[in-house]
């Protein structure tokens, strides 16, 4: 079960060891250039994200079991929706979009996923995904259809943040 399993990753996380992880895009980056991309990685890479906004059914299962032939880096899965948790990943960000107010992307999604992550043996770690304002429109403003928080409302920041870890994220 999925509460007897190792909780590595997490840890790492939670500890105050410097980590870098870097996230590949299945829609961004061309499958067949995979092997290079990772070769290029800075050295001090800890960990390899998969995940993108709109990243088709079936695509994800297939870059991760790529991505993974070519390094020992942990990949773990930053999902744009429940279609891209695919069990070959090493654990899933369960991310919650709480700088959003669309309930489709705080829990909506986490409810949708529930019937393949109750078999699922993916190390999962609860994430707060805060989208703040970078001056142009992104894929998860698009997708999410919500509003990033502004660069200059840090208390706004903070206090999202707060709450998500209060929240146990």
């Amino acid at each position: 079960s999925s509460s007897s399993q190792k909780k590595y990753l997490f840890k790492d996380f939670k500890s105050s060891k410097k980590l870098l992880a870097i996230l590949f895009d299945p829609d961004k980056i061309d499958i067949n250039n995979v092997a290079a991309l990772i070769a290029k990685l800075p050295k001090e890479t800890t960990h390899i994200f998969v995940g993108g906004s709109t990243v088709e059914e079936g695509v994800t299962q297939d870059f991760v079991q790529h991505v993974k032939k070519c390094t020992v880096l942990p990949v773990l899965l930053f999902p744009g929706d429940y279609s891209q948790i695919t069990e070959e990943a090493d654990a899933l960000l369960f991310l919650s979009l709480l700088s959003g107010r669309n309930h489709e992307f705080i829990i909506g999604q986490h409810i949708k996923s529930i019937p393949k992550l109750i078999k699922s043996s993916l190390e999962i770690i609860p994430t707060a995904y805060l989208l703040i304002d970078g001056g142009k429109e992104t894929a998860v403003e698009r997708v999410s259809q919500t509003k990033p928080i502004p660069q200059e409302n840090i208390e706004e920041i903070v206090h999202t943040a707060k709450a998500g870890e209060l929240l146990g994220k």
